[in-house]
């Protein structure tokens, strides 16, 4: 009997924790248009902006950070946000740090066009720990096709992101500026009944990861939760397990019964 309790009581145990664990969301955006002002003109209110406003969900602060000398993103997006109920939204181009990541929800990294991971160690590691006490990140970054090392720089920031989702190459698909054939029914583009997109490189949504956006079967914006290293999932049980753990609930139940009535 105590050992059928045991394994029921450290089964449950498992169940309970296996689920458990904060994370935070990183989304990933392969066209630097998408949220330019013409972008967010033409999707209207159910548009790319409908997409911001899922990103930061019930967040009230956004920091926008850049490392680029001009970003045609840096007044559309902070404008949109600002013109959000309750929401504050700054700009940054200086070092990123816990101290200047501190009361922040939404961290929008726009690396921009045909350029590289500009952000230092300490800057990932900041980012990441962001992440994984429950942050919010937008990435924004495009390539070409003869940019093959800003290719593995991205990628090499996701990785140290602790992500999944990948750049699957630098050539761009799509074509230019229309609305994407496909909307994925998700959190993040709840609400959304057309996004503008121009030329973008496809990605590859990890194996944690959501498609939100593809245009002629290329996935050009994922989001995925994102820990300190190891994905937030639910620890996969045999298929029996359960099955086995009823039997012996039952076997409990009925040994108990059955001394109570000695």
């Amino acid at each position: 009997m105590r050992v059928c309790v045991a394994l029921v009581a450290a089964a449950m145990l498992l169940l309970g924790q296996s689920g458990r664990g904060e994370a935070g969301t990183l989304a990933v955006f392969s066209d630097v248009n998408m949220f330019d002002a013409a972008a967010l003109a033409a999707g209207g209110p159910a548009g790319n902006s409908q997409v911001l406003a899922n990103l930061l969900g019930g967040g009230t602060r956004v920091l926008y950070s850049t490392q680029t000398g001009s970003s045609r993103n840096r007044l559309p997006i902070v404008g949109a946000f600002r013109g959000m109920s309750g929401v504050r939204a700054g700009q940054t181009r200086q070092e990123l740090s816990a101290a200047r990541l501190a009361g922040v929800d939404l961290l929008m990294l726009d690396i921009g066009f045909r350029r590289s991971n500009p952000y230092s160690a300490s800057e990932i590691a900041a980012a990441a720990d962001f992440l994984a006490n429950g942050g919010t990140i937008g990435l924004i970054a495009e390539l070409t096709p003869s940019s093959a090392a800003d290719l593995a720089g991205l990628n090499a920031l996701l990785a140290g992101l602790n992500s999944t989702i990948r750049y699957e190459t630098a050539a761009r698909r799509s074509g230019g500026r229309q609305f994407a054939d496909t909307i994925m029914p998700t959190t993040l583009t709840a609400g959304v009944t057309q996004f503008s997109i121009g030329a973008a490189n496809p990605l590859s949504a990890g194996n944690r990861g959501l498609v939100a956006v593809q245009n002629r079967n290329y996935t050009f914006a994922a989001f995925e939760p994102v820990s300190a290293g190891t994905p937030i999932s639910v620890v996969p049980l045999p298929a029996g397990l359960p099955l086995a753990l009823s039997a012996f609930a039952l076997l409990g139940l009925l040994s108990l019964r059955r001394r109570r009535a000695a």
